[in-house]
């Protein structure tokens, strides 16, 4: 600050004083408003918005951050700060979110400045899927050798479950041996029965042992068709307990004497999903199983009417 004092034959002071030119000020204007509003969404979809900011006299990048789950962003931070920066931002709720009105954040932050970019949207009912909808596959090829063991991330690995469904597996394991729920080995003779390279399949041995699959995020009192392979590999008794949610016909598959042993037979059973959109399928080695070298493969769940 200069400040220049004048003495005047008057005998007056006079003070003037000008502003130092360097003093500069820094600023983030969020271009396209404070608040985005994303209109109705669906319960268990995902919207895509746009927002604009800029920065006034930053020497450093602008960052984002959100702490909302339902809120994603396909960037965390522009390095150019004081130019027009966009960015994408995906609101997802789940398919069991409260519906009705919805306010969530994005932090916006440069140096010492932090600026709230407000996000709204109106949940509204979820949209039905059309009949015949996949909302899950498992096609168990795990990439593992014959006889080894199969874990959760495995399972993980090798699902795809639709963009609206989590998935959660449990594995309990007989004397709680890994071997008791395992790769089985590769057959010659895949679910088409043609031959071929089939790949992997979970085989579990042992009283108690349970491969447990629980959708959620589906359609409430919905119904669902849920199939899956299986290959008896041999002609001694053996058999297993499915159980699904909502399906009404006996859990034990018997598969003794199979004629076609060496093939793969697909089986369909008919599920409901609870009044919280979950559905749960379980595959178990009872006290009264006999399921020696029983794989289990590939298995599907769609909508149904």
């Amino acid at each position: 600050r200069i400040v220049l004092i004048l003495i005047l034959t008057t005998g007056l002071f006079i003070n003037l004083s000008c502003n130092n030119e360097d003093e500069i000020t820094q600023d983030i204007e969020l271009v396209s408003g404070e608040t985005l509003d994303l209109g109705d969404v669906p319960a268990g979809s995902s919207v895509t918005g746009t927002f604009t900011v800029k920065g006034v006299n930053l020497s450093l990048p602008i960052y984002l951050n959100t702490s909302d789950q339902a809120l994603s962003l396909n960037k965390d931070f522009f390095p150019a700060a004081n130019i027009n920066n966009e960015a994408e931002i995906v609101f997802s709720p789940e398919i069991t979110a409260t519906q009705g009105s919805y306010s969530g954040s994005v932090e916006i932050t440069s140096e010492d400045i932090v600026k709230t970019l407000n996000v709204v949207a109106n949940i509204v009912e979820p949209v039905a899927l059309p009949d015949d909808t996949e909302v899950y596959v498992n096609t168990m090829e795990f990439g593992l050798d014959h006889g080894s063991g199969i874990s959760v991330s495995d399972f993980e690995n090798a699902d795809a479950p639709h963009s609206s469904v989590s998935v959660t597996y449990t594995l309990k394991r007989h004397q709680d041996k890994k071997s008791r729920i395992k790769v089985n080995k590769t057959s010659s003779k895949c679910n088409d029965n043609t031959v071929g390279d089939c790949g992997n399949a979970v085989r579990i041995v042992g009283p108690g042992t349970k491969v447990t699959i629980l959708l959620s995020g589906l359609e409430a009192d919905r119904s669902y068709d849920v199939s899956y392979w299986i290959r008896p590999d041999g002609s001694s008794d053996r058999s297993m307990d499915v159980t699904v949610t909502g399906d009404t016909t006996s859990p034990t598959e018997d598969w003794g004497g199979h004629d076609d042993r060496s093939f793969y037979t697909e089986v369909t059973r008919k599920g409901i999903a609870d009044e919280s959109g979950n559905l749960e399928i379980s595959f178990e080695y009872t006290a009264d199983s006999k399921s020696r070298t029983i794989s289990i493969d590939d298995i599907r769940v769609k909508t149904r009417s």
